[in-house]
């Protein structure tokens, strides 16, 4: 009898159904996962856990599986795992290790200014702004709601100010600025303390952040807002592009257009001189773009 034949009779609570989902859920070639998984189960049958799902417990047993490397604990049947909030519990701190252990700065953030006491940058990514924004109430950094930290960007240029030293007063070590005016060495910066109140830069320096360095942080906060405008002008231009492309359906043109000359509807004859020109035009510039 087969190690699943050999589950199969001894969890005979755990339903067909439920029972040939776990066992395609465990992508070990012994199974090594699937007692595990059937125990859960059985202890969910009997109301003394909550597990939402037979895919939810798939997940989670997946990702315990994809983490092993970061886990000093490896074995899913010790009692450090017998219950599925612990599962889940001891997934998420291994996930949070391998993040800041794999997280590279470059593909997340762009320095605006960095030197031995302070970190000025910008995230790039929600990813980054998880990390910087890490401690505050942003909803920028919120790990539930990466569409806010999207809309945000999409309509602003936000940088994070962070004190490496951390010897500010309370809810200062960390300072978020953005400028969604348009206007970037005239509009409005508005500044945020870590629990997320909007304060002025009187309020900023009266929390031991010194006059003349924020000073010269809001100018170069200003002179990478100019770049970051021009950056934004040609990202948009590329997106908008690129979307007209996407939905250029070529062979329906040709098919339509063929109709149409065949019953000589000749006013439509200019209509493949502009497709021709317009595709000597993406030859000429796709040899001009430097990868």
């Amino acid at each position: 009898m087969s190690k699943v034949d050999e589950l199969r009779v001894k969890y005979p609570r755990v339903s067909e159904a439920t029972f040939t989902k776990l066992v395609g859920g465990d992508r070990t070639p012994t199974k090594k996962y699937l007692e595990y998984m059937l125990k859960q189960w059985t202890v969910k049958l009997e109301r003394k856990q909550n597990i939402t799902s037979a895919e939810a417990l798939i997940i989670e047993v997946n990702l315990f599986d994809s983490l092993l490397s970061y886990n000093d604990k490896k074995d899913i049947y010790s009692p450090e795992y017998n219950s599925f909030s612990n599962l889940k519990s001891s997934n998420q701190k291994y996930w949070e290790i391998k993040e800041e252990k794999t997280f590279n700065r470059d593909d997340h953030a762009r320095v605006v200014y960095e030197d031995d006491e302070i970190l000025f940058i910008e995230p790039k990514t929600h990813k980054g702004s998880l990390k910087y924004g890490a401690n505050t109430r942003w909803c920028t950094a919120s790990k539930g709601n990466p569409n806010t930290f999207e809309s945000y960007t999409k309509r602003g240029c936000l940088v994070y100010l962070i004190d490496k030293t951390n010897s500010k007063n309370n809810n200062y070590s960390k300072l978020a600025f953005i400028n969604s005016s348009g206007s970037p060495l005239s509009g409005q910066i508005e500044i945020y303390n870590q629990s997320d109140s909007s304060i002025t830069e009187t309020t900023v320096i009266n929390n031991g952040w010194k006059c003349e360095k924020i000073t010269e942080l809001v100018l170069r906060y200003r002179a990478y807002h100019v770049e970051w405008a021009r950056l934004k002008q040609s990202r948009d231009e590329v997106d908008k592009t690129i979307n007209i492309v996407k939905n250029l359906d070529l062979s329906s043109f040709n098919k339509h257009l063929n109709v149409l000359l065949n019953y000589d509807e000749n006013e439509f004859k200019w209509a493949k001189d502009i497709l021709d020109k317009f595709i000597g035009q993406v030859e000429e510039n796709l040899s001009k773009i430097k990868y």
